[in-house]
């Protein structure tokens, strides 16, 4: 016999499965032209283009980033998240959240030119080198996760969308990837998820979608 049930020291899963908010291809549209004079456009960009996390994003860094490489890359291995008013660094918590994410030209394009932008506001700070972080303030320390959301909030406010979080931006990036065709695994891998039955569960309102748009795919093809 037992003295206790050793599950009641283990985490429960944390659901994450409901729906959330998220823009529609028009609002994506609207919030990357905006996002054209944003200091942080190639994070607004990188975001919808890559699904990364917030945590990810303020934790990124150069050397993490492969833009000359064939294909271009990039990893994630660190993540800057907050613990009460510290923020603490550390390792992605799980094996699928330790990923390496290819790439598009045009994202690479964007990055390359943050890189030359960082490079000149060294400049006039009088450091020799950009900072070592992707992202971040013109002080050149990197961004307090909790400052990414308030500046995203800003951004959307000039653009007259709706306020969503980078949580959110992370989904509309997934939704976006599935209704351009992008396989749900391939989803899955990017977005950092466990499995791709989370992907197949969080998204099932866009597959829906998908299906009826195969069906009609299908029976033009049969008809014809």
């Amino acid at each position: 016999y037992m003295a206790r049930n050793p599950s009641e020291a283990v985490d429960k899963p944390r659901q994450d499965t409901e729906e959330r908010p998220v823009y529609t291809p028009d609002q994506v549209r609207s919030f990357l032209l905006a996002a054209e004079s944003d200091r942080l456009r190639a994070m607004w960009h990188l975001v919808l283009a890559t699904g990364l996390r917030r945590a990810e994003l303020a934790g990124l860094r150069w050397r993490d980033v492969a833009l000359d490489r064939a294909p271009p890359v990039l990893a994630v291995r660190t993540t800057r998240t907050t613990a009460g008013h510290a923020v603490v660094e550390h390792d992605p918590k799980t094996k699928s959240s330790r990923r390496v994410v290819h790439l598009d030209s045009g994202t690479v394009d964007i990055l390359r030119h943050h890189h030359e932008a960082m490079a000149v506001e060294a400049e006039k700070r009088g450091e020799l080198t950009v900072s070592e972080y992707v992202f971040v303030d013109e002080f050149g320390d990197p961004y307090h996760p909790a400052q990414l959301t308030r500046d995203l909030h800003s951004l959307q406010h000039r653009a007259g969308l709706p306020e969503i979080t980078l949580h959110d931006l992370r989904h509309t990036a997934a939704t976006v990837a599935l209704l351009a065709g992008v396989h749900p695994k391939v989803v899955s891998e990017r977005q950092g998820h466990a499995s791709t039955q989370i992907t197949l569960d969080r998204y099932t309102h866009v597959l829906e979608s998908m299906q009826t748009a195969a069906a009609d795919a299908i029976g033009q093809f049969l008809t014809t």
